[in-house]
């Protein structure tokens, strides 16, 4: 019970990032919506025992959703890790994003993916997000996610 309230405290912390990226990002004029729907990616990471839920992030401006799960170590085989998939409107905004929170991720060992119209962040168990930290690699089970999402 302590480690999913631990992991409860957690998920807004990564929630809080992602938006962060969204408000830092300038705002473009964006084309029309291309990349991967929600429920593509919710299929994909289904596939790889992954249970996303979603929730709604950004503003008017800037609609973003997030997909969100803490992944145990019964699916990892490994340590515990968070991830989120926020999945934007089009690449460029996936992309100003991406670029503006990846240095800080990077710093905070925190692993970080861009695919197309898809900003896919993994926080592993215990990771404070604002302290610095080693390297933590994408999971295999994120990266097998992401294949699938590709070949759909």
């Amino acid at each position: 019970m302590a480690r999913l309230m631990r992991w409860q405290s957690v998920l807004p912390k990564i929630v809080v990032l992602g938006l962060l990226a969204l408000v830092i990002s300038a705002q473009s004029v964006a084309s029309p919506s291309t990349g991967y729907r929600e429920k593509d990616v919710i299929r994909a990471f289904s596939g790889a025992n992954i249970k996303l839920r979603t929730t709604v992030a950004g503003n008017e401006s800037q609609y973003v959703t997030a997909l969100t799960a803490v992944v145990p170590a019964t699916v990892t085989h490994k340590k515990t890790w968070a991830v989120a998939v926020w999945v934007y409107e089009s690449p460029a905004l996936a992309t100003q994003a991406f670029k503006s929170g990846v240095p800080q991720w990077r710093a905070n060992g925190i692993a970080s993916a861009l695919v197309s119209n898809l900003v896919v962040t993994v926080v592993p168990k215990g990771r404070e997000i604002g302290a610095e930290a080693p390297p933590f690699p994408m999971p295999q089970l994120v990266r097998n996610a992401l294949s699938a999402l590709k070949r759909a």
